[in-house]
């Protein structure tokens, strides 16, 4: 490598100093066999001497050790030697160390851990980390959701040079006594992790194991810890799949439907799916019917298509359900039946899918209301009819429900009426509500506001929820009893403490105008606040105003309009406000306001999937 005798002789005095234990000396010698600095390159000896010093509780060395062991240079190969070096020398504040453990927790999936130490390098100035806890406070991974927080961490990492897309190494903090400022990149450890996971499945493959073909036929896939290659993907498919590996059969049916990686050629796919299919796989089963309905690579066959669809709908696959609904509305393989097509279409749209949504919507606004009529329903109607004739409360509720919906029975609010009436002349506090609330709206008896209020008031007493929100808001417009803000505010404050959003949001305009309460901007915005983080418009909107003129918050012009633009509102209100601070702002924190709506707006769309459809959507308003 032509040392120089200047090099050696700093060499040879580094190694006298190591040999005494010194461990800064260890470490650098390390350093000078590692990169052939002064002697000759040797990777064993400088993990030698890492652990000689990393053993002295020298994180530099610790590190060091740990990318040896990640990367089998000088050592054998141990991802688990490797976390605990890197444990021992994050601990030790080496922020390279900490950022890596972190990666590899990601890896294993444990978030918090990963958090943690993705914390700890953040705060020690590497920009990546910054990034990476930025993304950690925007989705709530192992730590508790904050997009204050969220922004924050990202505009670190930006200042830095980091920007969303990116995973790069930039230069990190060192310690003084690091002579050679070293970087990590080129060691591509988890490049090495991955191709770790693909020596292992090669090996596997090579044996025969179909499991281990399969994977490996995913790892060519997708380029993972090898170079993308989909012929070797659909070889490797087709290894596995003729051992009769259902996943495998299934994606290499894929590959021949679309011509990857082979040429396209329908009839092999639907043999392969055929294959899968019969294995109980329902994406095979679904895609099998797929072929039968359109002729794809088989004779067209409805009714064969049908019998596809079924087995994979009632492995609860949603797109199968939707399937197999549409055969049944159209009489498509079977003969038609709304009832049934109605019910699968139930059954799809329960699990969210879009298309069955729609289906659904349409067929409600057709008047096709006969999905309560399946024969089961049916059923269950009697069996409470008889259980409700015989006096029982919670059975006479019930059938008022069946009447209500026309689950069962033809809908028929007047029997509903007459069987909530009877349940709640026994105390039944949801019947109780529900007989008010006919009486509110006139819907199966005659429209009596007043009797509503004496209904809902024997309800709320009971603590049904919905009851008080409407007597909240009877007291709080006058409606059926006079305008009791007092009266209002007390019945609200009991909805709100149960999650109704209406009512928290109306609570707290009671205390932001000192209606029925004493006038109190802190409550006023805690209660609004709470209406906001439900998604309701109008509390999104009072928010903003609290920031943008600091009522009962610290005033934060920049929160004031992410909050205005995320009620969605555009009247000319909304608009003005927004055009006055459009004009205050600089493009820069108008750039933060954009930032804070978009992360507020996917925080409250995963809330609002866990919120009871009658707490999120339920508004007095728009009855």
């Amino acid at each position: 490598m032509g040392m120089t005798p200047e090099e050696v002789k700093v060499t040879e005095g580094y190694k006298v100093k190591a040999e005494s234990g010194d461990q800064l000396a260890q470490f650098i010698l390390g350093l000078c066999y590692a990169h052939g600095a002064g002697v000759a390159k040797d990777q064993a000896e400088a993990a030698k001497w890492y652990l000689k010093a990393a053993e002295q509780g020298y994180a530099l060395a610790q590190n060091r050790l740990a990318l040896c062991y990640a990367s089998g240079s000088g050592v054998v190969q141990s991802f688990d030697v490797a976390i605990s070096w890197f444990r021992k020398a994050a601990e030790m504040g080496d922020v390279r160390a900490q950022f890596f453990l972190a990666s590899f927790y990601w890896i294993k999936n444990d978030c918090a851990q990963c958090a943690a130490w993705t914390r700890k390098a953040a705060e020690n100035g590497l920009a990546q980390a910054q990034f990476n806890l930025g993304e950690h406070y925007s989705n709530g991974v192992g730590v508790e959701q904050d997009f204050t927080q969220a922004v924050s961490w990202r505009r670190k990492a930006a200042e830095q040079g980091i920007i969303k897309g990116e995973f790069t190494f930039k230069a990190y903090p060192t310690e003084e006594d690091d002579p050679a400022s070293l970087t990590l990149d080129e060691l591509k450890v988890f490049g090495e992790y991955r191709e770790s996971l693909f020596n292992e499945y090669k090996a596997g493959s090579e044996k025969g194991d179909a499991a281990a073909q399969f994977k490996l036929g995913i790892l060519y896939h997708k380029g993972e810890g090898v170079l993308k290659d989909i012929a070797q993907a659909t070889f490797w498919y087709r290894k596995s799949a003729e051992q009769g590996h259902a996943f495998a059969q299934l994606n290499l049916g894929n590959c021949y439907f679309e011509g990857i990686g082979v040429a396209r050629d329908q009839a092999q796919a639907a043999t392969w799916y055929r294959n899968a299919a019969a294995q109980g796989h329902e994406h095979a089963q679904l895609k099998l019917g797929n072929c039968y309905m359109n002729g794809f690579g088989v004779p067209k066959d409805q009714a064969e298509a049908v019998k596809w669809y079924r087995a994979s709908a009632e492995q609860c696959l949603a797109e199968a359900q939707f399937c197999l609904a549409a055969c049944y509305y159209f009489g498509h393989g079977v003969a038609k039946d709304y009832v049934r097509a109605i019910s699968w279409y139930q059954k799809a749209a329960d699990q969210g899918h879009r298309g069955a949504q729609a289906c659904l919507r349409e067929s409600h606004s057709k008047g096709e209301t006969v999905a309560g009529m399946t024969p089961a329903k049916v059923k269950l109607f009697e069996d409470c009819k008889v259980k409700a004739e015989k006096g029982d409360n919670i059975a006479q509720f019930k059938l008022g429900t069946y009447y209500a919906n026309g689950e069962g029975v033809a809908k028929n609010l007047a029997q509903a009426a007459a069987c909530y009436r009877k349940a709640a002349g026994q105390g039944h506090s949801g019947a109780q509500y529900k007989l008010g609330e006919l009486y509110f709206k006139g819907l199966g008896v005659r429209k009596d506001r007043a009797l509503a209020i004496t209904w809902y008031i024997k309800a709320a007493e009971q603590g049904e929820g919905l009851a008080q929100l409407y007597l909240g808001y009877c007291y709080a417009k006058g409606l059926g009893a006079a305008r009791d803000y007092e009266q209002a505010a007390m019945w609200y404050r009991k909805a709100a403490e149960k999650g109704y959003v209406y009512a928290q949001y109306s609570l707290g305009l009671r205390y932001y105008n000192g209606e029925g309460v004493t006038k109190d901007y802190v409550q006023a915005i805690e209660w609004i606040r709470k209406a906001a983080d439900q998604g309701l418009a109008q509390a999104q909107f009072k928010l903003a105003d609290s920031y943008h003129y600091g009522r009962g918050i610290t005033k934060d012009e920049v929160k004031a309009y992410a909050y205005y633009k995320l009620s969605g509102l555009t009247n000319e209100l909304v608009i003005k406000k927004l055009g006055v601070l459009e004009k205050k702002l600089c493009q820069e924190d108008l750039g933060l306001a954009e930032e804070l709506k978009v992360l507020i707006k996917e925080q409250l769309a995963r809330h609002l999937r866990n919120v009871p459809k009658t707490k999120e959507l339920e508004n007095p308003e728009s009855k």
